[in-house]
């Protein structure tokens, strides 16, 4: 058996899956945080936190988003000692109003004098579950994340619909071709995708026919049973000094660094720190049942999050199509910035080979020809480019 850390364990029981160490890292990180519910807390200054996340794993299909599967097979594995299921798990396909619906019923009262409602959502393929761009319900997930006291919603035949203390934590998977015709409809700054961490990854990982482990039911008992002792848990999660410091130097002005640099990601960047006190608690429960957060548990959760990072401009830069060329010069500009930043030169080749893939090739001249007119590239005398730090928008 491994470490009693959660998270590891579930990187290990799925470890012979087709899918990337990404997916299966932050599917346990997910599993996790799930299992908290409403339950458990943090506090900072007036504010009350909860472990809640939407996690997204984004990767054209192959990519192994069917790891979701398994949180959802352990999260609906996990009974008390009724054998009744600890967790109420959503449904892959739903309309807004079966959701609503869903979460009205997922009623938990195993906290004296407190009744919540919490929804545990995985779901493989979010594109069947969101086909077509529905601004209710981005604005009704984004509400759920925020833990409000109650929802209510007034619905036709249906009369008024009262939800005490709701919350969601939901695993999702979704193409980036996708994503860029319905999510980003109306931009990348709505609530929801500012709320959600991004995990890209482009290929399954590669396993034999027959010689892949087969799955451990030991170790599933182990995680059930641990998944289970946290659906037992409640009260207020104590950072010690240590992580709070480290926690506060991380955001201050100079510090969150390297923040992404991706104009998708722009309104995604104030969040990152509320992200990070989040992954704090999972990291200290996903270890031991104690509810204290030391410094250790602070720095797991930032590099958790900075690995995601490192990938998620991919995200954006693998859809098959933007809306305009005004999208493509912003993602042109985030891309040489970064390349800008890495110490590479920028030379014609290499921003004509990031938008060939993704423009008509009659149209790269003139991108690169309006970059250079408002400023945002100018051309060196070697030849190469230099990134001015003048975004597009600015023009």
């Amino acid at each position: 058996m491994p470490s009693g850390d959660l998270v590891d364990q579930f990187t290990l029981y799925t470890k012979g899956f087709r899918t990337s160490p990404l997916y299966r890292k932050w599917a346990g990180i997910t599993l996790v945080a799930g299992a908290m519910e409403r339950r458990v807390f943090t506090k900072n200054d007036a504010y009350v936190n909860y472990p809640n996340l939407y996690i997204m794993l984004a990767g054209p299909p192959g990519s192994g988003k069917s790891v979701i599967d398994s949180v959802r097979r352990l999260w609906r594995a996990t009974l008390n000692e009724l054998q009744i299921p600890d967790f109420y798990v959503g449904v892959d396909n739903a309309t807004k109003a079966a959701l609503v619906d869903a979460l009205s019923k997922a009623t938990q009262n195993g906290i004296p004098s407190y009744q919540y409602n919490c929804l545990l959502l995985p779901v493989e393929e979010f594109s069947d579950f969101f086909s077509t761009y529905d601004p209710s319900l981005l604005s009704f997930l984004t509400k759920i994340y925020n833990a409000p006291d109650d929802y209510e919603e007034e619905r036709r035949g249906h009369g008024k619909t009262k939800i005490k203390a709701p919350l969601m934590t939901a695993l999702l998977g979704y193409q980036p071709d996708v994503m860029n015709k319905v999510l980003l409809k109306e931009g990348a700054d709505q609530g929801f995708l500012r709320r959600t961490i991004l995990i890209w990854n482009r290929n399954a990982e590669k396993q034999t026919l027959f010689s892949a482990p087969p799955l451990d039911e030991q170790l599933k008992n182990a995680i059930c049973k641990r998944l289970h002792e946290i659906s037992t848990i409640h009260g207020e999660m104590q950072f010690n000094e240590e992580a709070i410091s480290l926690l506060q130097e991380w955001d201050n002005e100079d510090g969150a660094y390297p923040r992404p640099t991706h104009h998708h990601l722009l309104y995604y960047n104030e969040t990152r720190t509320l992200h990070a006190l989040k992954l704090s608690m999972v990291a200290s429960m996903s270890e031991s049942p104690g509810m204290t957060i030391n410094v250790s548990h602070v720095e797991r959760a930032i590099n958790w999050l900075l690995e995601a990072e490192t990938v998620m401009p991919e995200v954006f830069e693998n859809m098959k199509e933007q809306n305009s060329d005004f999208d493509h010069m912003l993602g042109l500009y985030a891309f040489a910035l970064k390349s800008q930043t890495d110490g590479k030169p920028i030379t014609d080749n290499t921003l004509i080979t990031w938008l060939v893939r993704k423009v008509p090739a009659q149209k790269i001249k003139s991108i690169l020809l309006s970059m250079e007119a408002i400023g945002t590239f100018v051309r060196r005398e070697d030849g190469t480019w230099r990134v001015t730090g003048k975004s597009p928008k600015q023009s």
